[in-house]
Formats: structure tokens, C-alpha cells, sequence
């Protein structure tokens, strides 16, 4: 329980550093880079030699690795393009809802539906009203071009393929070695992906790294690392079951966030946020009822 809670802090935290890029006028791309180069020092300094040795005496998870490492830049780039062109609250809500795919992939695919009653699934389906009140901000609105809408359901299926991806490469190869050195190397694999585009752009356009997304990168990598490393360790605790993990991550990362928006940021929230409030913690109740009981009743 404690990896989980750990997980959410982590994660509500990267969207406080998403904020300060915002303020600061941070390019998000340089600084997404530079967030998988941290993640990836990061890795190497708190992975021992011992578990990456180990952890390379199969390859198996390989391929695995490969694929999420583009999918975790092209995920992160997609998701800002479509903030910039249709607004932050459909990029957000996007992002959210796409949990119903690691739910599904973990109750049908990695065979999770034996854990799972009804009062569980009166809280997945009162995660979806909950994450568009939470989302939701009037003074968001904003026309946009309709060219842009396909970038909606891409987002959502990338969203929702790398938290599947991740569940099931931890249930495959989750011992505690893999935990340590997989995202180690997942994160190298993205940053050389991301390396490459900035090279590009500077022999195609003469773009320059700008100093500012160095330090925004440096910022956000060193919990993004973190977030992986204790999401691999929650999925553990949860018997690699991801239709309970995935929703307690997602809602509980939009309380938080709210919250700190609240007091880093004086944002205003609405009726219908204090509702999705409401909504978030029923759903919390709802889908990990049993492991909360266990949790406390063993505390």
C-alpha cells in the first residue's frame, strides 16, 4: 500500500512540474528528452551492478522495453500537440479515461476477473463520470479545429497501451532485479529515440536546446523515474492485478493534483469539481474496498 501511495505522490507531482513548463514557457518536447536522460542516470545510480548483470542473463523482455520506449515519448508528444490544439481538459481526459484498457487487459487478458464482484465494478464505471468532473474546466473552452480530433482517440489508445504494456512485463518479469533495471533501460531507449528527433531538428531547422528545458527535463525525470519504479512495486503488492491498481492510481493522482493546484496554484474549483470529488473517493471505496479492510485491519 505504502508503493502506491508513494506512486500517486509522485505522479501528481509531475503534473505540478507540467504546470511550472507552462509558466516558465518551457519547450515541452527538449524537456520531455532531457526527462528520459535524468530517468535514465537516475536508474543507473540507484540500480546495483548486480540486478542489471542479472536482469541481462535473458533478453526476453527486450522487445518489450523497445516498444515502450517509443511509445513513452510518442505518448508524451502527442498528448502536449493535443493540449496545444484542442485544450488541456480533452488532453487530460483522454489520457484518464484510456485506464478502461489496462482494466479490461487485466481482467481478461492476465485473468484478474476471479478477484473481482460487483462492487467493484459499480466503482470502474463511476471512475468515468469522475474523471470528466474532475477534468472539466469551463474556462477551458476553446474552438479548435476538428482536423485535430483523430490526436483524441490516439492519446487514449497510447495511454492506455503503456499502462497495459507495463502490467504485463511486471507479471512476465517482475522480480526485484527487473524492477530496478527494466525502466533503467526503457527510459535510455526513449531518450535516444528523443535525442535523435533534436538532432534532427537542428540540422533540419537550427533549432537550439534551450537551457531552461535542461533544468524543466532534470525536474521532471527524477520523479517520472521514481513513479515507474513504485508502479512496478504497487502492481506486485496487488498481485499484478491492474483493473484494481490502475483506477486507485488514476483517481487518486486527480485528488491530489487538485489539491495542489489549489494551494501551489489558487485555482478555482467548481460544483462539479467538488462533485467529482466526491465521486473520486466513492470510486477509490468501491474498487479497492477489500485490500483497504486487509490494509488497516493489519496495521
Amino acid at each position: 500500500m505504502l508503493s502506491l501511495i508513494i506512486c500517486i505522490g509522485l505522479t501528481s507531482l509531475l503534473f505540478v512540474v507540467f504546470k511550472y513548463y507552462q509558466i516558465f514557457n518551457i519547450p515541452t518536447f527538449q524537456a520531455v528528452v532531457f526527462n528520459y536522460i535524468t530517468c535514465g542516470i537516475c536508474g543507473l545510480l540507484f540500480t546495483p551492478q548486480a540486478d542489471i548483470t542479472q536482469t541481462f542473463e535473458t533478453l526476453d523482455w527486450l522487445p518489450y522495453s523497445a516498444i515502450l520506449g517509443s511509445m513513452f515519448i510518442g505518448t508524451f508528444f502527442l498528448m502536449a500537440i493535443t493540449a496545444q490544439k484542442l485544450g488541456m481538459t480533452i488532453s487530460a481526459t483522454a489520457s484518464k479515461i484510456s485506464m478502461v484498457i489496462p482494466i479490461c487487459f487485466a481482467l481478461f487478458l492476465l485473468n484478474k476477473a476471479d478477484s473481482f464482484n460487483w462492487i467493484n465494478i459499480c466503482g470502474v464505471l463511476l471512475a468515468i463520470p469522475t474523471l470528466i468532473l474532475t477534468s472539466y474546466n469551463k474556462s477551458e473552452h476553446q474552438k479548435f479545429e476538428k482536423k485535430y480530433l483523430f490526436l483524441v482517440p490516439v492519446v487514449f489508445f497510447l495511454s492506455g497501451g503503456v499502462d497495459s504494456m507495463l502490467n504485463f512485463v511486471n507479471s512476465e518479469f517482475g522480480t526485484p532485479s527487473f524492477q530496478k533495471a527494466f525502466p533503467t533501460i526503457t527510459f535510455f531507449i526513449a531518450a535516444f529515440i528523443g535525442i535523435s528527433i533534436l538532432l534532427f531538428q537542428y540540422v533540419k531547422h537550427h533549432k537550439k536546446i534551450e537551457l531552461k528545458a535542461i533544468i524543466g527535463g532534470i525536474a521532471l525525470g527524477i520523479p517520472n523515474y521514481f513513479s515507474i519504479y513504485f508502479l512496478f512495486k504497487a502492481l506486485s503488492h496487488f498481485d499484478e492485478n491492474g483493473a484494481v491498481l490502475f483506477p486507485l492510481t488514476h483517481i487518486g493522482g486527480i485528488l491530489l493534483s487538485m489539491l495542489l493546484g489549489f494551494v501551489l496554484f489558487k485555482e478555482k474549483l467548481r460544483l462539479f469539481n467538488y462533485l467529482g470529488v466526491a465521486f473520486a473517493l466513492a470510486t477509490i471505496y468501491l474498487v479497492a474496498y477489500q485490500h483497504i479492510i486487509v490494509y488497516f485491519g493489519n496495521a
